[in-house]
């Protein structure tokens, strides 16, 4: 998982997915939702366990 982290981490944004919003969703933000989930979770040593309030909003 860390290896493919730094691979994420190392490689540039698509340029074309910039400001692209399918079906309402930016694109842009929801890779940095779920980036911030997965640095967490490797923070964390595998648990996401202190957000866990994320799923009852």
């Amino acid at each position: 998982m860390n290896r493919l982290w730094q691979e994420h981490l190392d490689a540039a944004f698509p340029a074309g997915l910039r400001g692209a919003e399918p079906a309402g969703i930016d694109v842009v933000l929801l890779d940095a939702t779920a980036a911030g989930c997965v640095s967490t979770w490797l923070s964390d040593g595998g648990a996401l366990d202190n957000v866990a309030w994320l799923w009852r909003v």
